[in-house]
């Protein structure tokens, strides 16, 4: 029987819970999809309605009917959707993630179950790609690294989608935003109970151990993330071709190596040899930038210069020098901010030989802005330092 016979949509203007259908927006294996607008609130909502073609039919009464023999596992499934529903509310939590799907109510009508979600004006990545097939770097990162935000927020959840696949994502119309949808097939760990929605993929973008077998977990869906731009950027999956270990390098004329040997590394086989969380991933796609210092006399950067030496002088007792404590005296004037003393422990400081006052330093009469005057500087900053060093080691040699 063909699917559409059975998947009859509720009419315009029909009334669920506190909504209004409006428009019927697709149908698919599992059921239909309605926008529908809230009778108070005049604002749109998604309604996902449960009705598998395979498994039930709708009444002249708009009630959703399995079909004979077909009972026990129309009610599982059906239960299985609303534990959908369930997981995405709970993800949502106490904020929704802005790249996620976000459910917000889940109520029984008709017989079967309906989910409720934020409408979004946007279409799927799979007909954006139909109309452009190929996609430049900065395009797929703007929208790959946001989706990787929301799937980190899945998995902190326990959450893993299983079936992410071009028509699973949506490139929204206002901001051009992605928006990770459909979590029909997804795996949620909880603490005392492990809910598998529905055990299904799409075999062009599914990793490896969902086909043959194998444990699943972020690794899976890293995998199916990494086939889904694969596919944007080749225009097929990666199962429909023989991945040679340089089969990027045709296209390092258009993508970084970087990019594309960070594309690489989550199509492994196997699982193991795939980063194994999503930030891993991430990292993969970006290198840490040397820290650098501005000149303040030109627009060249140049390595930071090496920090002024830190003296530590231990002390047996706290005493006052000129009104000022040892515990954490500091040495004005000198332009070494990081040169200051620190008080030992008692214990400590019956053990440690009085400190050697620094050597002094004759410097060379250079420019002041120059490097080897910002040296002068440092120099006469330590004779000043080793004058109030013998100061205080004569205060304290007085008061022993």
């Amino acid at each position: 029987m063909h699917p559409d016979s059975n998947l009859t949509a509720l009419p315009v203007g029909t009334r669920l819970n506190e909504f209004i259908i409006r428009e019927l927006l697709g149908r698919g294996g599992v059921g239909i999809v309605y926008a529908a607008e809230h009778a108070m609130l005049n604002e749109l909502f998604v309604i996902k309605e449960y009705l598998p073609w395979d498994l039930a039919y709708r009444d002249a009464g708009d009630r959703v009917c399995p079909f004979p023999g077909m009972e026990q596992r129309f009610d599982y499934l059906r239960g299985k959707f609303l534990e959908e529903g369930r997981m995405l509310i709970d993800m949502a939590r106490p904020r929704g993630h802005p790249n996620l799907v976000e459910v917000t109510a889940a109520f029984r009508e008709n017989d079967t179950v309906y989910l409720c979600m934020r409408f979004e004006r946007a279409r799927t990545l799979a007909d954006l790609l139909l109309k452009k097939p190929k996609l430049n770097e900065a395009r797929i990162r703007a929208w790959l690294f946001p989706l990787l935000d929301g799937l980190a927020h899945a998995h902190s959840r326990n959450i893993w989608h299983r079936d992410i696949k071009p028509s699973n994502i949506l490139i929204r119309d206002a901001d051009h935003s992605p928006v990770l949808i459909d979590f029909g097939a997804a795996h949620w760990d909880r603490p005392n109970k492990t809910v598998t929605v529905i055990a299904q993929y799409t075999p062009d973008f599914a990793a490896p151990e969902q086909l043959i077998g194998g444990e699943k977990g972020p690794w899976t869906d890293i995998y199916s993330m990494a086939a889904t731009w694969f596919f944007a950027l080749t225009g097929s999956p990666p199962l429909s071709n023989e991945l040679s270990s340089k089969w990027y390098l045709p296209y390092s004329d258009q993508f970084s190596l970087l990019f594309l040997k960070a594309l690489h590394a989550a199509l492994k086989t196997d699982p193991h040899d795939r980063p194994q969380t999503v930030n891993a991933w991430r990292a993969l796609f970006t290198r840490p930038a040397p820290a650098v210092v501005q000149s303040p006399s030109s627009d060249v950067a140049t390595a930071a210069p090496p920090r002024p030496p830190v003296i530590v002088v231990s002390m047996q007792q706290q005493s006052s020098v000129w009104g000022m404590d040892t515990q954490a005296l500091t040495l004005a004037n000198t332009g070494l901010e990081d040169l200051y003393f620190v008080a030992a422990d008692e214990d400590d400081a019956e053990d440690s030989p009085p400190p050697a006052a620094p050597p002094t330093v004759t410097p060379p009469l250079f420019d002041n802005d120059s490097a080897a005057g910002h040296w002068v500087k440092i120099a006469i900053g330590l004779v000043s330092a080793s004058i109030i060093i013998a100061l205080a080691l004569v205060a304290w040699l007085q008061f022993a």
